[in-house]
């Protein structure tokens, strides 16, 4: 039998390549986990309050073709909480996904898409208020609402997170530091 030696480079060189392929474990820690922090920084009452201020000085700013202007409550939200997460969603999808690394990806993706979904719906509504100069307890009611009814899943989803990422980052000897 003879191998046509073509055909043997190009099965190597691809074995090569898919092996070259997979993110070190510090990169999956880095992408996976540390990435969820932008949920933790945003999701929580002071972001309101700063908004609020914010807005009250007239200085929201936002990005429109990459110029700053004064926006909107809705665009702010759109443009710090949303679209930075959308970001994240696809960084933590462009891993390999590994027997080893499985269920940390889909912890990290359940944090990161709930927290979106709370972005999307949650703070674009009251955001919606703050723009339509609805009064304060209005607003205040419904971000109190707000946490406490998506706190304890926020909760859940992120001690799961844990759960998975510190075994993960002590197996593969990188330093986990949440910030």
């Amino acid at each position: 039998m003879r191998i046509n030696i073509k055909i043997l480079l190009v099965l190597l060189v691809g074995v090569i390549f898919q092996s070259c392929n997979t993110a070190s474990p510090r990169k999956y820690i880095e992408v996976a986990v540390l990435n969820t922090n932008r949920i933790t920084r945003m999701y929580q009452p002071d972001f309101f309050s700063e908004m609020r201020e914010l807005k009250n000085q007239n200085r929201l700013t936002v990005f429109e073709n990459g110029k700053p202007k004064n926006g909107t409550a809705v665009e702010y939200v759109r443009q710090t909480a949303i679209t930075p997460v959308e970001e994240y969603i696809a960084k933590v999808r462009a891993l390999k996904e590994t027997d080893d690394t499985r269920d940390l990806l889909t912890a990290s993706l359940d944090v990161l898409q709930y927290g979106k979904g709370i972005f999307e719906s949650d703070y674009i509504s009251i955001a919606k208020m703050l723009d339509e100069d609805k009064p304060q307890a209005e607003v205040d009611a419904a971000i109190q609402k707000l946490f406490e009814t998506r706190d304890p899943e926020m909760e859940e989803k992120f001690k799961r997170l844990d759960g998975l990422a510190i075994p993960y980052a002590e197996k593969h000897d990188v330093p986990l530091e949440y910030m």
